[in-house]
């Protein structure tokens, strides 16, 4: 999530959609995940910020 805002990530659970317009792939629990509380969505965000990057295809 390098060079991604909160304000980058709260976007991507409202819409389901990534900062380049592309869709998540429908197995993302967007809709589940943008009803997490304030405090959820802040903590979740702190925590992916603490992962290292990983090459597209290695997750």
């Amino acid at each position: 999530m390098k060079g991604w805002t909160y304000e980058d990530f709260v976007q991507v659970l409202a819409t389901g959609k990534r900062k380049d317009g592309l869709a998540l792939d429908p197995m993302m629990p967007t809709a589940a995940l943008d009803k997490m509380n304030e405090t959820e969505k802040r903590a979740l965000f702190a925590y992916l910020q603490t992962l290292p990057p990983l090459p597209f295809g290695e997750r």
